[in-house]
């Protein structure tokens, strides 16, 4: 089962329930929204996609099936600029 985490050579600020990124090599900031920077804060250690929504899904009362595809849908976004690793 694959596992994920922040790369630790990321830039980012949690502000109240939002993270903010700064991604230094593409002079980029990006601001999360409240769920994104749920899933975003619970990669700090590696982990998998089903424990993240498993969270996410009893936080918020939505299927876990549901959930696990819009995690998906993030951490591939994130894997592709590097803010993401995998093992």
């Amino acid at each position: 089962m694959k596992k994920y985490k922040i790369n630790s050579k990321l830039v980012y600020k949690q502000v109240s329930d939002q993270v903010i990124i700064l991604d230094e090599e593409r002079a980029e900031v990006r601001e999360l929204n409240d769920v994104a920077s749920l899933i975003f804060l619970n990669m700090i250690s590696w982990t998998t996609l089903e424990k993240i929504s498993e969270k996410i899904s009893k936080e918020y009362d939505v299927s876990q099936k549901e959930v696990l595809r819009d995690v998906n849908e993030f951490v591939t976004m994130y894997i592709d600029k590097g803010y993401i690793l995998t093992k």
